[in-house]
């Protein structure tokens, strides 16, 4: 479990060490912050129509803990809606500068969010407060795609759940 938690570490990490070596600080930032503030709003609203004029068609969301695209503006509606219906009061808070990265940018946020509803885990009425960051990338104009950065196991952890090893260790 620990070589597996490394391992993405690392590559999570080396992810954003090549976004931030080639990273600038640009008025590209201004062009793109309005399409990305719309973005964050849908998130935080689950108004989901506005995608339609913010994404490309073949949008790619790739999240933790697999990080296996998801692949199309509807499957991304679908992502959104599901988060929301799990986590009604879900809120995005974009802490960081944006930052430049050839096609994309970087941002580090702050996610609040109330697990009151039905889900891929039983709800708990926990609330959970998770730090991480994303890279988004750009097409024509619009959002491409999505990578999203977080620790799932303190997600899970603030929702009481437990990780225990497998019980044949060793035999």
């Amino acid at each position: 479990m620990k070589s597996i938690i490394k391992t993405l570490c690392g590559i999570i990490f080396f992810v954003l060490l090549i976004f931030i070596i080639s990273c600038q600080k640009s008025n590209y930032i201004n062009d793109m912050k309005p399409l990305i503030d719309a973005y964050v709003k849908v998130w935080n609203t689950g108004d989901v129509d506005s995608l339609d004029q913010l994404t490309v068609p073949l949008f790619e969301l790739r999240m933790p803990p697999k990080f296996t695209a998801v692949i199309g503006r509807d499957s991304l509606k679908k992502e959104i809606l599901e988060t929301r219906k799990t986590y009604p009061d879900f809120f995005i808070t974009i802490e960081d500068e944006l930052i430049k990265c050839n096609n994309g940018l970087a941002a580090s946020w702050t996610i609040t969010a109330t697990n009151t509803g039905p889900g891929s885990f039983p709800p708990t009425g926990r609330q959970v407060t998770s730090h991480g960051f994303s890279v988004i990338t750009f097409s024509e104009g619009k959002i491409s795609g999505e990578w999203i950065a977080y620790s799932d196991l303190d997600w899970i952890t603030q929702l009481e759940f437990t990780v225990a090893p497998p019980q044949n260790i060793g035999q």
